[in-house]
């Protein structure tokens, strides 16, 4: 394939990078540069999905978006794409947000153990860039491809949940959302205190207990876009099979019991 800015001129010595789609795979890399030309060819790729981008000089602020490929004999309409792969390099995005506190008086929050993420949308789950949030609230987030993401924030602990991102006035939680919007208006991510709790028990047949390891509860949100950003609770029985969830967003969820928490 080939690399172009932003007026499909060839970039020279760009760098292009192939990582396998699938994070349990992330080892599966490729790394290239491309010529005086902008060309660039992979050869000898073991099949599979790939998340392709291209960098730019010295990887700070020419970024193309994220372009999923699939590698395999099983999808021969990708061919023309593997053929003639272009990658459009553009000036990468920073946007400024910050934590506000909603509903409580509390002087002095420390929101420093929450985090704050922009994960690309759709099948370019990779290159996620994120940020480190400052005990007032503040961050920035750098070096974000052109594209669409999903917003994501959560906490380290269960002090405080977030109830909404606001991109302007629009409520993007869990939804899709350009970067090129989130850069231009900026972030507040509102946090309550009054989170849920949620506590019961499992029924588990008597034949069942001596062979179960670690039994436990999973809690995943109803809202599909929110289960995608990877929000879910976890707890594991205590010997009377009961659970105790702690800091819930208020919602609707899915309740599963599980033998263990692997859930792949």
């Amino acid at each position: 394939g080939k690399v172009v800015d932003g007026d499909g001129r060839p970039v020279r010595a760009a760098v292009i990078e192939l990582a396998a789609a699938d994070s349990s795979q992330r080892d599966t890399f490729i790394g290239l540069v491309g010529n005086h030309e902008g060309r660039f060819a992979a050869t000898s790729v073991p099949p599979g999905r790939y998340l392709a981008r291209a960098i730019v000089g010295d990887m700070s602020n020419w970024q193309s978006p994220v372009v999923a490929i699939d590698v395999s004999e099983e999808a021969p309409q990708n061919l023309a794409l593997l053929q003639n792969l272009v990658l459009q390099v553009q000036p990468t995005l920073t946007a400024k947000g910050v934590f506000v506190l909603e509903g409580s008086d509390k002087k002095d929050f420390d929101f420093s153990h929450f985090s704050v993420s922009m994960q690309a949308a759709g099948d370019a789950g990779a290159f996620v860039p994120d940020s480190k949030v400052k005990p007032d609230g503040t961050f920035v987030l750098s070096t974000a491809p052109p594209g669409r993401y999903r917003l994501n924030a959560a906490t380290r602990t269960h002090e405080g949940y977030v109830k909404s991102i606001l991109v302007g006035t629009e409520d993007v939680y869990g939804k899709e959302v350009d970067a090129g919007a989130v850069a231009a208006a900026g972030v507040t991510i509102v946090v309550r205190l009054d989170s849920a709790s949620l506590t019961g028990t499992v029924e588990i047949p008597d034949e069942r207990k001596p062979a179960l390891i670690s039994p436990s509860v999973v809690l995943v949100p109803a809202d599909a876009g929110l289960r995608e950003l990877g929000e879910r609770h976890a707890s594991q029985l205590n010997p009377e099979n009961g659970y105790d969830l702690k800091g819930l967003r208020p919602g609707e969820y899915l309740a599963f019991a599980f033998e263990d928490l692997d859930l792949d």
